[in-house]
């Protein structure tokens, strides 16, 4: 048995709200286009964020919650969230590890938004204002805090 196809798959309500008639058939070109502009805009991915945590300010039951509380952020927000950065314990280093992984990781997927729990970035080595000015000129990548 063949593998049904694409068209075989939608309902005819799906058609009629893409701007395909019921039919499955265009009436002219210009209806063509329009459908196949409104199936891509729906279909265009969300922007990417990415999550920041800090381990030894969560037990395991916060950093769950805590994970989700992220990707409902994102998604109040219009993003999908791509990842969350684990920061173990802060160590005595300038910049910590996985905050350097976060900025180097929304470089590369030129991502502009980082989540975080309130407070997660405060109280290590560097000031809390100098980790946003990190993500902020070498990524551009802004942060929203929400509270768990």
């Amino acid at each position: 048995m063949a593998a049904p196809t694409i068209a075989t798959r939608l309902t005819s309500e799906s058609l009629r709200t893409s701007g395909v008639p019921p039919d499955g058939r265009s009436h002219s070109p210009e209806d063509a286009i329009q459908a196949a502009r409104a199936n891509d805009r729906a279909l265009d991915p969300l922007p990417l964020a990415y999550g920041y945590l800090r381990v030894d300010l969560l037990d395991s039951v916060a950093l769950i919650l805590g994970e989700q509380r992220l990707v409902t952020a994102a998604f109040q927000l219009g993003c999908q969230l791509a990842a969350v950065f684990l920061e173990p314990a802060p160590h005595s280093t300038t910049v910590p590890p996985a905050f350097l992984d976060l900025v180097q990781e929304c470089r590369r997927s030129e991502a502009h938004t980082v989540i975080t729990v309130c407070g997660h970035m405060s109280g290590m080595a560097v000031p809390h204002t100098c980790l946003l000015d990190i993500l902020a000129r070498r990524a551009a990548a802004q942060v929203c805090e929400v509270a768990l």
